[in-house]
């Protein structure tokens, strides 16, 4: 080492002094806040809590908060929409929620719990072409409630594994082809109700009429006529549903009286039916008196329908003129079975 000379430049002096210098010292604040806007690239922050006084934009949303509302999120672009979604056990992205301009969508099963006891909740999901509302809770029950005009809810609607219950002041239409195995229930006679196992009690009648007028020409002094399937047809009498019934029928020539002599009348044999009461030689029958004026009711019978729907009732009319008279036909059918 004796061999080179010292050196001629002037070391400097390590003085640990400078690096405890406090920061504020050597940056200002604003300095400092121009430095943290302007960073770019990835920035990670080792703060337990994080404060924004006011808005937040990410990209073109908006996350503001809102005094006495709460938190709103929203995008700052027009038509644009919100998705909330999560990752499954495969990575895969499964969309959960998604809010746009015209609805709200919630995707595969919604679940509605109860806060105080999370266990208890119900699920709605729709698969394909089917939607399941179901109360997972053992013997629970789904009830639907609707609020008179003075603020009073209601339950109109209750299912449950034991039964449906509904409000005795609930009017229900459009009930067609019930399976009935405990129960009886009303129907608009176009689709046959089946019915069977235990009848139960029921508090007021059950029943349901159809009932028409028809004007018929007899063509034919002393030619037998089916005044059901004369002309346009009275097809209600053949849709009857599975039952018991009691058909019933008047008649009259108010309408032009003609000159008649006699009227028969009685009940053809029925098809897709049985007469339990009364029967097709039980006539009607009158002669010259009262012709003039003719209004009388023909003997009712009962049947017992069993063509699910498709039954056929004969009422067949003869009668003796010698001016040609047109007969209206009322005919009704009750059904108190």
């Amino acid at each position: 080492m004796s061999e080179y000379p010292p050196p001629l430049d002037n070391t400097p002096i390590f003085n640990s002094q400078e690096f405890l210098i406090p920061l504020n010292t050597t940056i200002s604040q604003a300095q400092a806040d121009a430095r943290y806007l302007a960073r770019t690239g990835t920035a990670i922050s080792n703060a337990n809590t994080t404060s924004f006084t006011d808005q937040i934009t990410v990209g073109s949303a908006l996350i503001d908060y809102i005094p006495a509302q709460g938190i709103e999120i929203k995008p700052t672009v027009n038509s644009e929409t919100l998705f909330l979604r999560v990752k499954d056990a495969t990575g895969a992205t499964k969309q959960r929620i998604e809010c746009n301009t015209t609805h709200q969508q919630l995707y595969d099963v919604t679940r509605i719990t109860d806060s105080g006891t999370p266990s208890s909740y119900s699920t709605i999901q729709q698969s394909g072409n089917v939607l399941y509302l179901q109360n997972v809770i053992n013997n629970s029950s789904i009830r639907f409630v609707s609020t008179d005009g003075f603020g009073v809810g209601t339950t109109t609607f209750q299912s449950s594994i034991f039964g449906i219950v509904m409000t005795p002041t609930t009017n229900i239409s459009g009930l067609n082809g019930i399976q009935c195995n405990g129960a009886i229930f009303g129907r608009n006679d176009t689709v046959a109700n089946t019915f069977n196992g235990t009848l139960l009690y029921s508090r007021y009648p059950i029943g349901w009429t159809i009932d028409f007028s028809k004007a018929v020409v007899i063509p034919t002094s002393n030619v037998t006529v089916d005044v059901i399937s004369t002309g346009t047809p009275i097809t209600a009498f053949n849709t009857l549903s599975n039952g018991v019934w009691r058909v019933s029928c008047s008649c009259n020539n108010a309408a032009v009286p003609g000159v008649m002599t006699s009227a028969t009348m009685g009940w053809g044999t029925p098809t897709g039916a049985t007469i339990i009461n009364g029967s097709t030689s039980q006539l009607y029958h009158q002669i010259t008196a009262g012709l003039t004026n003719f209004s009388a009711p023909f003997p009712d019978i009962i049947i017992r329908t069993t063509g699910n729907g498709v039954t056929g009732l004969v009422c067949n009319f003869t009668s003796t003129f010698s001016v040609q008279p047109t007969l209206t036909f009322n005919l009704w059918a009750i059904k108190i079975g």
